[in-house]
């Protein structure tokens, strides 16, 4: 039977290919969530349950190769963490530069919304939002902006801005990659590769949030600057 555990070798093979003296940003993307605030919990397929074995089976994965954020579906909502490690707020170093991922749910895009999230949210969260939206990101060399966007009013409902010191810098314009066909994606500007993602097709070739049947909520993923 096909596990989490079983996928973790390819995974890492994935993130180990991608030049980091190249690629400032390394985002890993996948469908269920490694950090959620659900009340649905046991096995199999409890929304917590899940989480621990993902954080079990990959978190390591993911400081080892300096992953800088994660985009998730299946809850149907919005919900960001701060930078993170086993279960804690890692900060930022001198730099201001993140010492962990940053954990994004965008399940919001259009399936029904979910009622379920935790009365006791865990203090990791910085903001979780129940309404309709889409995640619009842009970067260039030293900064990746995420902007969480309402679909009714095409409002910021919340945004995260992570740095990178002036040593990644390479110069130009991001520009879309070759549409999520491959394994991993990437976003190419002059000099070098701005952001490689690692996750499904359909997360990489559009909107966060692919668990919307509308159309009319998808919009590009990764945006020029």
């Amino acid at each position: 039977m096909l596990t989490v555990f079983s996928c973790r070798s390819f995974i890492a093979d994935d993130l180990r290919s991608v030049d980091r003296t190249k690629t400032p940003w390394l985002i890993l993307s996948g469908h269920r969530p490694i950090y959620v605030s659900s009340t649905d919990d046991g096995p199999p397929d409890g929304h917590q349950y899940v989480s621990r074995l993902l954080r079990a089976a990959l978190e390591d994965l993911l400081i080892e190769h300096k992953v800088d954020v994660t985009f998730w579906g299946h809850h149907h909502s919005y919900q960001r963490t701060c930078p993170m490690y086993n279960g804690s707020c890692v900060g930022f170093d001198d730099m201001g530069q993140a010492l962990g991922p940053v954990h994004i749910v965008a399940g919001n895009a259009g399936a029904p919304l979910y009622m379920n999230e935790q009365f006791d949210t865990p203090d990791y969260f910085q903001n979780i939002i129940v309404e309709y939206g889409y995640l619009r990101v842009t970067a260039d060399a030293t900064q990746l902006h995420v902007h969480a966007m309402s679909n009714k009013y095409g409002s910021v409902m919340d945004s995260v801005t992570l740095r990178k010191s002036e040593s990644w810098h390479r110069g130009g314009r991001v520009e879309r990659g070759n549409g999520g066909k491959s394994e991993t994606g990437r976003a190419q500007m002059n000099g070098g590769t701005v952001a490689s993602f690692v996750g499904p097709a359909d997360l990489k070739s559009g909107a966060v949030g692919a668990d919307s049947p509308s159309e009319s909520c998808i919009r590009p993923f990764l945006c020029t600057t």
